[in-house]
């Protein structure tokens, strides 16, 4: 990831990329939270998943591996757990 002072080389690095059952469609929002460390630069991204739900998800989940659904994959599997 570049970040040469390009807003839209950060934000469209992983449009159209999928994660698990997400698939990027556009950067949502981009704000600045509090953290601990200071305030941090935050990009959300609109996902479409599989089963078709919508979802806003941070950029650093999608990269990292946090998200990979809209939480249908959670959902089915405690209807086949009991």
């Amino acid at each position: 990831m570049s970040r040469k002072g390009s807003f839209s080389v950060i934000t469209s690095d992983i449009e159209g990329n999928d994660y698990g059952k997400l698939h990027v469609k556009c950067l949502d929002s981009d704000t600045y939270e509090s953290t601990a460390g200071g305030e941090k630069h935050r990009y959300y991204y609109r996902c479409v998943c599989e089963c078709g739900c919508q979802k806003v998800i941070r950029r650093e989940s999608l990269m990292l591996g946090l998200s990979k659904s809209c939480g249908c994959s959670r959902k089915s599997r405690r209807k086949y757990k009991n």
